[in-house]
């Protein structure tokens, strides 16, 4: 369970900017950004979500999906990452030439901090175990 403090956002676009410059500063981070049409089928119901510094991660090339489900149920905690479009291979058996760009074919972390702004509402969820005089 995370705790979680709110503040005011006058500045969305500044604050926006700035997140971003300090999130890329991570080894792992991740930007979810924007309110999409919903007619388009696409929505992210939230104006920025953004998590950055892993508690834990996994990377693998093999039985992705069987690392991932156990991934989620474990942490039961929000989760950031990507799934590459190589697993078509493992989804579907067949061979394909890779890019061989050195991503794997699965990424996610457990974020240390997770920011979301909403209506000029920033939501900052982090752990319990950090005291709120921290932040």
């Amino acid at each position: 369970m995370r705790k979680k403090v709110s503040y005011h956002i006058a500045n969305i676009e500044l604050f926006t900017n700035k997140i971003i410059q300090w999130a890329a500063g991570f080894k792992d981070s991740a930007i979810y950004k924007g309110k999409v049409n919903k007619l388009q089928g696409m929505y992210l119901d939230s104006d920025l979500i953004v998590g950055v510094d892993a508690i834990s991660s996994i990377s693998v090339d093999k039985h992705c999906f069987e690392v991932l489900t156990n991934f989620v149920q474990a942490k039961k905690d929000w989760l950031f990452g990507y799934l590459s479009y190589d697993l078509n291979q493992e989804l579907f058996n067949i061979k394909a030439k890779s890019d061989d760009i050195g991503f794997n074919k699965l990424h996610f972390f457990q974020p240390k901090w997770v920011f979301e702004v909403k209506n000029h509402e920033l939501n900052i969820y982090f752990s319990k175990d950090i005291d709120v005089k921290d932040l």
